[in-house]
């Protein structure tokens, strides 16, 4: 599945695999795109994918996205893959988080050196 940007989306309400993913906060899987609640009918259309597996990326309290794994042929997600996955998006999450961090810091830092 290529790279979906925001503009992507559609916010008339339909159902998308990210805002499906960071609602339930945890992984959803779709083993057919073209008939799950977790994705409209056609967000589906404009992409190859058969089957997709979302990916929340939460850090604590934060809401980071969400990382959506997809398959252009028909796939059954199995409950360890499902299991790996959830561990592969929390380690990816703190690691987003942390560099978030550092760069806030830095950022910081370079205000404070530019104002004296």
């Amino acid at each position: 599945m290529p790279f979906v940007s925001p503009n992507d989306l559609i916010t008339s309400g339909e159902a998308d695999m990210t805002t499906s993913v960071l609602k339930a906060m945890r992984v959803l899987a779709a083993d057919d795109v073209f008939n799950s609640p977790y994705i409209s009918i056609e967000i589906a259309n404009r992409y190859p994918a058969c089957s997709a597996l979302g990916v929340p990326l939460i850090a604590g309290e934060y809401k980071l996205g969400a990382a959506i794994i997809a398959f252009n042929t028909p796939h059954h997600f199995t409950p360890d893959e499902i299991e790996r996955a959830e561990q592969a998006g929390n380690q990816v999450a703190f690691a987003l988080w942390n560099f978030q961090q550092g760069m806030e810091i830095q950022q910081s830092a370079k205000r404070k050196r530019c104002a004296c």
